[in-house]
């Protein structure tokens, strides 16, 4: 950015670095931010999902169960 300047005879002032730098720092905190949430988000979909299918599994045993009950008249 600063090179592109230079050619075209524009040089910033220091307070306009600053600010350039501070919203680059600020944009990038940002982003790896979001990063850091979707991550979080997920993880707790994954243990959703994981939970799902352990309850699926456990209804698929009970009714087994029931039917092997009903079957052998337990």
């Amino acid at each position: 950015m600063s090179k592109r300047l230079k050619e075209r005879g524009i040089e910033p002032t220091e307070e306009q670095r600053q600010l350039f730098e501070s919203f680059f720092e600020s944009l990038i905190r940002n982003v790896a931010n979001n990063l850091v949430e979707q991550r979080k988000v997920y993880e707790m979909d994954e243990e959703i999902r994981r939970q799902d299918e352990l309850e699926k599994e456990q209804m698929i045993r009970r009714t087994l169960q029931m039917q092997i009950m009903e079957l052998y008249k337990i």
